[in-house]
């Protein structure tokens, strides 16, 4: 099941592995105990080798370029570690950004558009 995706080639029926699967596994208990285990992992890996941990988040970013199973574990992986990160990431930050320059330039242009109906010519 970690090389489930729906975006690329599989060697299996996605279907048929899924069925085999949920029928040997609960896969809510399964996804929380790897997401925990995942945690674990990489806040040792941060802690005893750092560079190590530059390259984890360069793979994880690298993974949600598609859509792999293996994204479910990240993301409940609690706040702190990895997966977490990336809510207020380069991305988040980069965003809010471009909208509050596009409000601030609306404002000065709804200010401008404002002041001349006011003091141009009246008819």
């Amino acid at each position: 099941m970690m090389y489930f995706t729906e975006s690329g080639e599989m060697l299996e029926s996605p279907f048929e592995l899924n069925a085999a699967f949920e029928g040997e596994y609960n896969s809510a208990e399964y996804e929380v105990k790897v997401s925990k285990l995942m945690s674990h992992a990489y806040a040792r890996l941060k802690k005893e080798d750092p560079s190590s941990a530059r390259i984890w988040d360069d793979s994880v970013q690298e993974l949600r370029k598609g859509d792999h199973y293996l994204l479910v574990f990240l993301d409940q992986a609690p706040i702190g570690s990895a997966p977490g990160k990336h809510m207020f990431g380069w991305t988040f930050w980069k965003v809010l950004g471009i909208g509050i320059l596009v409000l601030i330039v609306g404002l000065v242009v709804f200010t401008v558009m404002l002041h001349y109906s006011e003091s141009g010519s009246r008819r």
